[in-house]
């Protein structure tokens, strides 16, 4: 189409001006023609101006979500496969638990520009205004044991601090097991679920849902949420923030399931882990008490030590910051 095309070359050329004449020229159709894919993509959000009596320039600031965009910026085999772009769902995690996992494809990703039901771990709302975050997941065929599920939150937790910081230049940190924190305040939520074998004991189907923060966040979340647009006060980092955690996870999971090696992450998970040496609530099942972080255990558990000076491995539950 046209449109895609005009598209292609304005974004290749992006800042730069390219005449109306240069794209009809290169594209073999009417100046009429490119007028109409312009205004088209505009209509769907894209910030291309026009530069009286000169051509368009399509602006960096852009951050409509972008199939063709996002696949040449990959670096996966696995991941981006198969995409999908969605205008909104209930939750990605829930769009993609509902289709026939036995035949859907391994690395299937779906994205969503917003979403209406956003979830956290225990069920817990998280916030997915449209056009202000990354609303992601796709689906993995491991057929790890499924104890090492919960390592693949790790994974994701790292991919995404990397890509944080060599897409967007934000540094950021991890509070056990599946936020990630910048300046004291959530920028990413990650949520892994599995689908496991009773027979095998292993998990056949994964799907990781992670959604970060971007853009605008809401007033009443304000003094407990950040975005990539308050720390760096930009936006236009959709594409390639989703490509870059895509690629950075593929790395870490690729040599997980092919060496078995989980050394190397657990130390970069535990080097980025703020809560690591202090003192928190921990809250699980009908139980708290106070402990004090001491690190993270081969399977990604959290060690804490309490008041008496036992140490515990928790597999789950949740830990409180006590400022």
């Amino acid at each position: 189409m046209v449109k895609e095309k005009v598209l292609s070359i304005l974004e290749k050329n992006r800042l730069s001006v390219v005449t109306g004449g240069d794209l009809a020229r290169s594209l073999g159709v009417s100046r009429t023609s490119v007028w109409k894919a312009v205004h088209a993509l505009r209509d769907e959000g894209y910030d291309i101006q026009t530069i009286s009596n000169t051509g368009y320039a399509y602006i960096s600031s852009n951050d409509v979500l972008n199939r063709e965009f996002i696949r040449k910026r990959l670096n996966t085999k696995i991941l981006g496969s198969e995409i999908e772009i969605l205008k909104t769902t209930d939750s990605t995690n829930s769009y993609i638990k509902r289709k026939e996992l036995n035949t859907a494809k391994n690395g299937l990703t779906v994205i969503s520009d917003g979403q209406t039901g956003g979830q956290g771990r225990l069920g817990r709302p998280f916030s997915s205004a449209s056009g202000d975050g990354v609303y992601m997941s796709f689906l993995l065929k491991p057929h790890i044991p499924a104890e090492n599920v919960q390592f693949l939150t790790i994974c994701a937790a790292v991919a995404v601090c990397r890509a944080l910081l060599n897409v967007c230049g934000v540094s950021s940190q991890i509070k056990w097991v599946n936020d990630v924190f910048c300046d004291g305040k959530k920028i990413c939520g990650i949520l892994t679920e599995a689908v496991v074998s009773a027979e095998l004991g292993s998990a056949l189907h994964v799907v990781v849902g992670i959604g970060i923060n971007t853009g605008t966040i809401a007033k009443e979340l304000e003094d407990i949420a950040a975005s990539v647009y308050t720390v760096t006060g930009k936006r236009g980092y959709r594409n390639d923030l989703i490509a870059g955690v895509l690629s950075e996870f593929e790395a870490i999971y690729i040599e997980y399931t092919e060496t078995g090696n989980k050394q190397g992450i657990l130390n970069e998970y535990t080097d980025r882990l703020f809560i690591l040496g202090r003192t928190v609530m921990v809250n699980r099942f009908d139980s708290s008490f106070e402990a004090v972080v001491k690190g993270v255990g081969d399977g990604g558990e959290l060690i804490v030590e309490n008041k008496s000076g036992e140490r515990i491995k928790l597999q789950s539950g949740e830990v409180g910051i006590l400022w």
